[in-house]
């Protein structure tokens, strides 16, 4: 009996230990994170863009527990390091904590739970606790290894935390509903094992957004006439995914449309008038660049003398050349009186 009863005592620690080796922790010397931060300015336009790179050095005992060291680092080139604050896991509880420089421990995560788990965050990033509700558990493949993947809810919005990397929003910045004005993005990932790179981005540093419009300046649209304007940028990648948009208040002109794949803002105005306009290009939903203009459709009948068509010419001397000062808007009105 007694043999029996040691057998199985010894086959349920046997499957909590297998059961426990397949955890992948958090805390390992040798991951790295880039996370990736930027505010929202005017017509929510991507500014102030920083990505910090993080890691852990050492360890320090604080309060008769053991922390390792976060240190971070936001030059591209990983040279200047500073402390940023301690955290502590165990692997056992499946539970990691994190301290600030000037805060007590916070529970940042906990991957011990099951679908329908509610559970309390209380990191020291934020003023008040958080309560998930674990909503899906899956796995994803990384290269050549599956981690588990846990979906999460709060107030209505999702996020998804990876086991051994942490929240797709970054390491230490979950909750990110909270952060009115500016998000928090995980670019990259990697350990002995395996290396994670945000698809959408393709890159472990980056310091602004793009493309910028390089053309911020628009013609006159005529009435009953064909108008076209193309929206001009920087260079655009293959992994982008561009949106273009010509107005946020629906003022444009009666006739007049953008296609917002091209950027070519074109159509026949049926209506005269002064158009507050704007004009912006975003990159995977975030807003690059913009510009605000009026957009002028005038009537032919109402040009004046003043306005009408003139073309100087300024021939060189010498040279077998002759220079052709005229205004664009009165020579294409010229030009078209001629067909």
């Amino acid at each position: 009996m007694k043999i029996k009863i040691f057998l199985n005592l010894l086959f349920i620690l046997l499957a909590v230990s297998a059961y426990n080796q397949n955890y992948k922790p958090i805390v390992t010397e040798s991951s790295n994170w880039s996370i990736l931060s930027g505010n929202f300015g005017s017509y929510m336009k991507v500014c102030d863009v920083i990505t910090t790179h993080y890691k852990f050095a050492g360890d320090t005992i604080i309060d008769a527990k053991r922390y390792a060291k976060v240190i971070s680092s936001t030059d591209s080139l990983k040279q200047n390091w500073q402390l940023t604050g301690f955290i502590r896991e165990d692997t056992s509880l499946k539970k990691v904590w994190f301290r600030g420089l000037k805060y007590d421990e916070g529970l940042i995560y906990d991957f011990d739970v099951t679908l329908g788990s509610v559970i309390t965050l209380d990191s020291s990033f934020y003023e008040n606790a958080n309560i998930y509700t674990v909503i899906k558990i899956d796995s994803v493949l990384i290269q050549s290894e599956y981690r588990k993947v846990y979906t999460l809810s709060i107030t209505g919005k999702e996020e998804r935390w990876i086991e051994g990397i942490g929240s797709e929003f970054g390491l230490f910045h979950y909750s990110i509903y909270q952060m009115i004005g500016s998000f928090r993005l995980l670019l990259c990932f990697s350990d002995n094992n395996i290396e994670y790179i945000n698809s959408t981005f393709q890159t472990c540093y980056k310091s602004g957004f793009s493309p910028s419009i390089t053309n911020k300046k628009i013609d006159t649209a005529y009435l009953n006439q064909e108008y076209s304007y193309q929206i001009k940028t920087t260079q655009i990648y293959d992994y982008d995914s561009i949106t273009y948009s010509i107005s946020i208040a629906n003022v444009i002109p009666k006739g007049i449309s953008v296609n917002n794949k091209t950027g070519l803002i074109s159509g026949i105005p049926t209506e005269t008038g002064t158009f507050p306009i704007f004009i912006g290009v975003e990159n995977h939903g975030y807003v690059t660049d913009y510009f605000t203009a009026d957009l002028v459709v005038d009537n032919y009948q109402n040009i004046g003398m003043n306005n009408e068509p003139y073309i100087k010419f300024y021939p060189i001397p010498n040279e077998k050349q002759i220079i052709i000062n005229s205004s664009i808007k009165s020579l294409n009105y010229w030009l078209n009186r001629q067909k």
